[in-house]
């Protein structure tokens, strides 16, 4: 500071450094330790293409660079600063931009770097091979983004955060006095729907189906080593999703609880995730409205007990939106960053979650229109969410690249384009193909509040019940007349693409709701709008308002929970209605077989078009590996069928009676087992322990 300075004492000036002299060399270098972490990161990149992938020209191109950072440090640690020259402009430009994060610049290029080394090693790896080595490559590069993408200097944290550095619990005991009054009643909701998706999770439903037993054995082969691939699919689901799935088979075993718990992880977590997004886009009613109505839904309760439930679907989706409106609020480069590495992860989940980069693009593109300024302010982090979304993204990017009739699987087996169903409509009907398009779109919508939840449900009533259903249709009217704020934009292109892409455009549109989970948020989100924004406008002048509102929120909320927990728990669950009974009779045998011993063999003596040993995957899951073998034929000419030497039991049909008098002559000392659901008689088992 100039006024504790000895003037009198005060040394001459010292001349200015001539062009042209040496820097010294106590000088700080900014670019120092960047091209020192460029020369060390590309020599190793280039050894590692050298001995992995045996590519000696990518090698050569690798160590090149390496040799060109060398001798740039060594240059600019003994020659003077030459770029003084008004002929450089430009570069000097150029420079003073790459010089303020240099260290940044050369991390982001080394994550970029694993990246394509992962995607290169996973394209020179044999089918059988393991992935391990491109997934731990793969983690690294988003390791190395992140840590040069974040903003961590103490200029860009802010000082609340600052302040819970320094005095950690008080700050947290002050932040709760603080806000209590939405922490809590969040915290109770979180609690009661972790509560509602895990109790009695391996019961109800009482059975496991065919398609979420067979994820579960793909689960179980990536736990025991037959599934090596986490950057693939398989019947379109991201193979990466199995490997979580397989963590709770770890933990809990392979049972209907360890199948189901990461559906019901990514339902309860949906409940916060959603009060936080509905906070952020209008205020803390309508987010724990929201959050209310999902906590309780039977819609997302039922899928969130079932595999595939998708789940992750909306709660995915919830996350990158929320992150990512946040980042262009706040101009937070950090949320962006964020958002575009949950967008990434997303396309190794479900097949619903591609929809999600469809969303943020859309989005954007309406913004540049209505809020070019926006737009323009949230460049760097804008630009930096899509390195993070392309980098994370790139091996399944690769996947779909080089097996696109694997990842486009689905789509292909149930689009009514890809299939050819519209072109056919148009030339059974002779209507034009707008019209039947119109018709889906019809379908599509009424699917959240008119036709009953039919597929992996069975369901007799629609998504939502009487009271959210009718607040849903205000709250998207309400949405549509401010459609160009960008709060209401963002949820309409959320809920229209899902329409559009997950329903109008697939397949028996109507009894398909599932397909469109990715969606739900949306509508809880419109049908607390509806309600706030009725309560709002229908209460004012009147006097203590606040508590009229409260009032008939609270009345609100326990008229939801009554009309949804009463149908789920009291009326659909003992009913036993979730999948068909020869389903849930494959179920029934490998539960029985699950408690024999290994010497036991199987047979199923069923209806002619009734194949156990081959038809429903969820037997050998639930038997531990099990089988059975058919028996079509009556069984006095099933001769060389049955093997004499081993213990065995025999599953017979009701309809093939006369075959259980049969197997009773011929092993008369066996035990006689009635496997029934819900009252109703699947299949008799008749155990015969000796040979």
């Amino acid at each position: 500071h100039p006024a504790l300075l000895d003037h009198s004492e005060a040394p001459d000036p010292q001349p200015a450094e001539p062009e042209g002299t040496i820097e010294p060399a106590t000088r700080a270098d900014p670019w120092g330790p960047a091209l020192a972490l460029a020369a060390f990161g590309l020599a190793m990149v280039g050894q590692l293409y050298l001995l992995k992938l045996r590519s000696v020209k990518d090698a050569v191109v690798l160590y090149g660079g390496a040799l060109l950072a060398f001798f740039a440090l060594v240059w600019r640690a003994g020659l003077a600063d030459r770029m003084r020259d008004p002929g450089l402009a430009l570069w000097n430009r150029a420079r003073s931009v790459l010089e303020a994060h240099p260290t940044r610049i050369v991390l982001v290029t080394f994550a970029f770097l694993l990246d394509l080394t992962a995607v290169r090693v996973l394209r020179a790896k044999p089918t059988n091979a393991t992935r391990w080595d491109a997934f731990a490559l793969w983690v690294a590069a988003i390791a190395l983004f992140l840590a040069a993408t974040l903003q961590l200097d103490r200029t860009a944290v802010p000082p609340r955060v600052r302040q819970l550095r320094s005095d950690l619990p008080r700050a947290y005991l002050r932040l709760l006095r603080e806000h209590w009054i939405e922490i809590a009643p969040v915290v109770a909701l979180t609690v009661l729907a972790v509560g509602l998706r895990f109790v009695a999770l391996d019961r109800i439903p009482d059975v496991i189906d065919s398609d979420g037993a067979d994820l579960g054995l793909m689960a179980l082969q990536a736990l025991h080593g037959g599934l090596r691939d986490m950057f693939a699919t398989f019947k379109s689901y991201g193979t990466m999703y199995l490997f979580l799935m397989a963590v709770p088979l770890k933990l809990f075993g392979p049972n209907p609880f360890g199948l189901r718990f990461m559906e019901a992880f990514a339902g309860s977590l949906t409940v916060p995730l959603l009060f936080l997004l509905g906070r952020r886009l209008f205020d803390a009613r309508i987010g724990f409205i929201a959050a209310a109505i999902a906590t309780v839904s039977h819609y997302h309760l039922h899928f969130s007990r079932i595999v595939p439930g998708e789940t992750l679907d909306p709660l995915l989706a919830t996350v990158t939106l929320y992150l990512f409106y946040r980042g262009l609020e706040e101009r937070s480069i950090n949320s962006l960053i964020l958002s575009g590495v949950v967008l990434g992860l997303a396309q190794y989940m479900f097949v619903g979650a591609r929809l999600i980069g469809v969303i943020v693009f859309l989005y954007v593109l309406l913004l540049f229109a209505l809020e070019r300024r926006l737009i323009r302010e949230n460049r760097a982090g804008l630009a930096l969410f899509a390195l993070a979304a392309l980098l994370v993204s790139a091996p399944m990017i690769r996947w779909a690249l080089d097996r696109t009739s694997d990842y486009m699987a689905r789509m292909n087996q149930i689009g009514i384009i890809q299939t050819g169903w519209l072109a056919h409509q148009a030339r059974v009907t002779g209507r034009p193909a707008l019209l039947i398009l119109a018709d889906q779109m019809r379908k599509a919508f009424l699917v959240f509040n008119y036709y009953p939840v039919k597929s992996f449900y069975n369901a007799t009533i629609p998504v939502l019940d009487l009271v959210s259903g009718g607040m849903f249709v205000l709250g998207l009217g309400y949405s549509l007349l401010y459609l160009f704020d960008r709060r209401h934009l963002l949820l309409n292109i959320w809920f229209w693409s899902g329409v559009v892409i997950g329903g109008a455009l697939l397949l028996n549109t109507e009894t398909s709701a599932y397909r469109i989970i990715v969606v739900f948020p949306t509508v809880v989100l419109f049908a607390a709008l509806g309600f706030s924004k009725l309560i709002d406008l229908g209460t004012r002048g009147i006097a203590d308002q606040k508590q009229v509102a409260l009032l008939f929120t609270a009345a609100f909320l326990l008229l939801i929970a009554f009309f949804n927990l009463r149908y789920y728990f009291l009326e659909y669950a003992p009913q036993c209605r979730y999948t068909d009974r020869n389903t849930a009779t494959a179920a029934k045998i490998g539960e029985y077989l699950r408690d024999l011993g290994p010497e036991y063999q199987g047979y199923y003596l069923g209806l002619p078009r009734t194949h156990m040993s081959w038809a429903y995957r969820n037997l050998p899951f639930l038997s531990g590996g099990k089988r059975v073998v058919d028996i079509d034929q009556p069984l006095e000419s099933a001769v060389g069928i049955v093997d004499p030497s081993r213990p065995k039991v025999f599953f017979i049909h009701p309809q093939r009676a006369r075959d259980l008098n049969v197997v009773r002559r011929r092993y008369p000392n066996g035990s006689l087992t009635e496997l029934r659901r819900c009252g109703r008689l699947l299949v008799t088992a008749y155990r015969v322990d000796a040979p």
